[in-house]
Order: structure tokens, then sequence, then C-alpha cells
């Protein structure tokens, strides 16, 4: 999925979808951009979840229902996001 804007010095980011797997053993979708990943809690917290390589934050807990995820990744791009 590419994201695009008219105009000058604006340059369309590119977003990839790699699979969320909860720990029920049920999936879901985050939206990558190289190195960060966004994703939804199943609880129904409006605000996405957010990890990064750089600085290494590889979890994210849910302010709502405390869940805690890590993502996979093969050092330069997020690969997997899981459920703890």
């Amino acid at each position: 999925m590419e994201s695009e804007q008219s105009g000058s010095g604006y340059t369309p980011v590119k977003l990839a979808e790699v699979p969320v797997i909860f720990s029920t053993g049920s999936a879901g979708t985050a939206r990558t951009t190289g190195n960060n990943a966004a994703w939804l809690c199943r609880c129904g917290d409006p605000l996405p979840l957010v990890a990064t390589l750089f600085p290494k934050r590889k979890s994210s807990q849910c302010p709502s229902c405390g869940a805690t995820f890590i993502f996979r990744t093969d050092r330069t791009a997020v690969d997997e996001v899981a459920k703890l």
C-alpha cells in the first residue's frame, strides 16, 4: 500500500502489512514502514500501539488492558508482531 499526496517536497511513504499473532491464536494485521510497526489492540483501545528498531523498542504495552506485544525482525524491517 502506498500513501500519495500531490505537492512539492512530499515523499510518499510505502506501507507494508505484516501479521499480528494474538495469544489466542487469532491473527490481525500491523502496518509497517521499514523498521516501525503500528497496530490496534484487540481490547478496542482506539490508539495504535507502536514499536520500532531505532532506538530499540521491540515491545509495546496497551495502556487499556496491559497486553504486551513484541515484534520479530530481520534487523532491517518488521516481519511479525506477536502478543506475549
